[in-house]
């Protein structure tokens, strides 16, 4: 059996997340609390009480969800799981450097604490947003926002794609996406234009916190957003990682690549079902669980044994 741990992105918070990790296992405590030192806050309160608000801004959910996300895979292993592959899905993906061995906790939540923030800022300097396409060709929507210039920002299954851009950029895909055939277009509630060429500056920023922190050869393989392929250079990571602040995420991609290298069974690590979801979507042969309680994970062992 071929495992590999998934972990989720911005989007899946919610308030309450990690409680019962927290109660019941002492390296997720130590975690969260490391982390609420290093942040030189509280972010466990805001984990467990909220407000949803305020957990949901870019620089608060995205060092929340690294710790969430970190801190179950932190357990998984402590049990005797091992896994073959990581992938994370946008923000996911600095946990999975961090379950590999590539970044220590400490260096992945300065980077991301950093990332959060200027995200935040490039919202605010250049109002943008992101809507879901569903049901339409990779290729079709595509084309409408090439034309009406907005950028791909997911490729998250063969029936979902996320768009983002400009905030009137992103209305006229989505309309003209209707038009074309669309079975759904969902607008995100979203505090900026993720993943769109909107970020570049934000990206050029973040190139110098990353370059200066130190990359370790990976110890379990990392599957990238940017190419949806393995890679095992620590340099290359840095650039991909760069890049990937105003790249498309090839999630797709990804898991097809650890499909075909044989992996049948995934371990999604982070609050909620989304990634879970899509493994659905994408192979019907695929098993996932979600770990994201006390309870989910007892389940997830039993699955994954």
């Amino acid at each position: 059996m071929k495992k590999a741990a998934l972990f989720s992105g911005q989007g899946s918070q919610y308030v309450g997340m990690g409680r019962s990790l927290y109660e019941s296992d002492p390296s997720f405590r130590d975690l969260c609390l490391q982390a609420d030192k290093l942040l030189g806050r509280s972010l466990t309160d805001l984990m467990f009480e909220g407000p949803e608000e305020l957990l949901r801004s870019t620089e608060n959910a995205q060092v929340a969800l690294l710790t969430m996300d970190y801190g179950i895979f932190q357990i998984l292993s402590q049990r005797g799981q091992k896994f073959d592959y990581v992938a994370g899905h946008s923000l996911g993906e600095y946990a999975a450097l961090t379950a590999a061995g590539v970044l220590r906790f400490e260096d992945a939540l300065a980077i991301v604490a950093r990332r959060g923030s200027l995200m935040a800022q490039a919202g605010e300097m250049e109002p943008g947003t992101m809507a879901a396409i569903i049901g339409m060709d990779f290729n079709s929507v595509e084309e409408i926002c090439r034309r009406n210039g907005a950028d791909m920002a997911n490729f998250n299954s063969a029936e979902q794609v996320v768009i983002s851009g400009r905030i009137s950029a992103v209305e006229k895909s989505m309309e003209e996406c209707k038009e074309a055939g669309a079975k759904r277009v969902l607008p995100l509630n979203v505090s900026g234009a993720f993943h769109s060429r909107l970020m570049e500056p934000s990206g050029e920023e973040l190139a110098q916190v990353i370059r200066s922190v130190p990359f370790n050869a990976p110890r379990i393989s990392v599957v990238m957003n940017v190419t949806g392929e393995e890679e095992k250079d620590p340099e290359k990571m840095k650039e991909n990682l760069i890049a990937q602040v105003s790249s498309p995420v090839k999630w797709m991609h990804s898991m097809e690549f650890m499909l075909q290298q044989g992996v049948t069974h995934f371990a999604e690590c982070g609050p909620k079902n989304v990634l879970s979801a899509l493994v659905r979507r994408i192979s019907s042969d695929a098993v996932s669980v979600t770990t994201d309680t006390a309870e989910g994970i007892e389940k997830a062992l039993e699955v994954l044994a």
